[in-house]
Formats: C-alpha cells, structure tokens, sequence
C-alpha cells in the first residue's frame, strides 16, 4: 500500500481505526477521503501543510465531487492566512472558482490555543492530528460516533470564524 498502509481505506466501510505514523501515510489516507467523498468534506487546521493540498490531485478530486451534485460542498478553516495565501493556491483558485462550493474561513479569535488538524467526511470518516504535525495521527473509514464529535468541534469552529475575505476580487468568485 502507499504510504506503508497495510490496508485500504475505503470510506463508509467499517474496518479498524488505523494508527498513522508518518506525513506519506497521513496524505495517502487525505488523499483517499477526497477522492471517495460523496458529499461534503470539513477541514479544521493552523495551516495546510500536507502535501496534497497543492496537488494536482487535490484539484481533480474537489471538482469530481462538487459536480457530481450542487449540494456538496467543501469547507476549510485555517489560523495562519500568511502561510495558507502565500502557499495554497489551487484551494484558492477553487474556492474562487465555485465559491458556491468550496469555502475558506479564518478563525476570528487569533488567540486560539486548539492546533489539532482534522478531516471529517460525509459525517462518517475521519483523519486526526492532535498535535499538528506531530505523529501518530489517527483514521477511520467508518466511525460515525467520533466523527460526529469532530463535526461539532468543525461547526462550533466555523460559528467562530469568517470568509477570508482579501482572497477574493470583486468580479473574480
């Protein structure tokens, strides 16, 4: 398997929780959960710093999933609006393309003690960091109970947070 997995991931398959202990591991499983997605994907973190994230893939997979239905939608929160507009392009470029779909919100309280990264989909699947950058990280395909969690911290996060609004030129989303 990339990345050393010993397993596939397939979201909304129950399968043991899997303990990932490298970044090659961790953009494996990332890069899985958005080619897999049905509907929605949520995104909390300081910065995006996994490599998936300016991939080409990353690009093919968010348009894959928000034209296959116009109520799917892809939202990120993020701390660091230095680092995210000086590095993340092609989720600027999306978020601008199909602002209706893709949404990119900064945290409004800058003193925010929580560096945890994580991705919940389809309020079923999860990719955790609970120390960002800092291993092990751990993933579900299947854990509605954990990801439920993780989406409510997401929604109380995103109450808390606001478009970053000097990404986008009036005329250009």
């Amino acid at each position: 398997m990339p990345g050393g997995l010993e397993q596939n991931f397939v979201l909304g398959q129950p399968s043991p929780a899997l303990l990932l202990t490298s970044a090659a591991q961790v953009e494996h499983v990332i890069s899985d959960i958005f080619s897999q997605a049905e509907h929605r994907i949520d995104v909390r973190a300081v910065r995006l710093e996994h490599k998936f994230f300016t991939s080409e893939k990353l690009t093919q997979a968010v348009t894959a999933l928000i034209t296959r239905n116009l109520r799917n939608q892809i939202r990120f929160i993020v701390d660091d609006t230095f680092h995210f507009k000086n590095s993340q392009s092609r989720i600027i470029h999306l978020a601008r393309s199909y602002s209706s779909y893709v949404k990119v919100h900064k945290m409004l309280d800058q003193q925010s003690v929580d560096i945890e990264f994580f991705i919940v989909a389809d309020q079923v699947c999860f990719v955790q960091q609970t120390a960002s950058n800092k291993y092990p990280a751990r993933a579900a395909s299947y854990a509605p109970g954990q990801s439920k969690i993780l989406q409510q911290k997401f929604t109380d996060c995103w109450n808390k947070s606001e478009q970053i609004a000097e990404l986008f030129t009036p005329g250009l989303s």
